[in-house]
């Protein structure tokens, strides 16, 4: 590999010793490409900035504004109150435990900790459902993290939703039923206040499940 500076006419030959120049050389070029790019995007946002409906959209009125309308188009779309907002933006005590196994994105830019709870996540955000995510729940002198705590938008009451990710590991499903039994001995039962997802290695989650469930549960 051979190394050359260029004025446009001429190329001058850059020897090995002078490697720190040609380094020099690269990181300019480099950034001479990313400066272009950024201002071809910055031309294109200030473009879709000044032909964007934003937020005067006609199709929210719709929706916000016209009884007969919502009426009509509920079957279809989910509503969101105010207070199904305040509730889910509102902060809470998270699960502190291992931090680091956060490493899945959800729609909401926040992580969870499986493939599986961000396909949850998104259905729930995608149907516009409030929920919050390893919320604090304290059960008789024990302290749980559901995966899911829902604010179901018919009731108002809060849904559990717990998945269980590891079925085929004895001691994991082992820990799983023990979860389950403490839930119900408190009056949280399955089916009831409570949604409860499973999946092991050959059977992992069905997005088509998740979708009956969140149906089933709150439409």
């Amino acid at each position: 590999m051979k190394w050359f500076h260029s004025d446009g006419h001429t190329q001058t030959y850059i020897p090995k010793k002078h490697r720190e120049y040609a380094q020099q050389l690269a990181y300019k070029r480099f950034l001479l490409e990313k400066q272009t790019e950024c201002k071809k995007e910055l031309y294109a946002l200030e473009l879709y900035q000044r032909h964007a409906v934003g937020e005067n959209k006609k199709s929210d009125r719709f929706l916000s504004e016209d009884p007969a309308y919502q009426e009509l188009l509920c079957p279809f779309y989910q509503m969101v109150t105010q207070e199904e907002l305040i509730w889910s933006d509102t902060s809470y005590p998270k699960n502190p435990n291992y931090p680091e196994q956060l490493k899945y994105k959800s729609c909401k830019n926040e992580y969870v900790r499986s493939k599986s709870e961000a396909l949850i996540a998104m259905n729930l955000y995608m149907e516009k459902i409030a929920y919050r995510y390893e919320c604090e729940l304290k059960i008789g002198k024990a302290v749980f993290y559901p995966d899911f705590t829902i604010l179901h938008p018919l009731t108002g009451k809060e849904i559990y939703w717990e998945h269980f990710g590891k079925m085929d590991l004895p001691e994991y499903a082992k820990n799983a039923v023990d979860k389950l039994h403490m839930y119900a001995r408190n009056g949280i039962y399955p089916g009831d206040r409570l949604i409860t997802t499973y999946e092991t290695m050959e059977q992992p989650l069905d997005t088509a499940i998740v979708q009956k469930l969140i149906t089933y549960h709150f439409k």
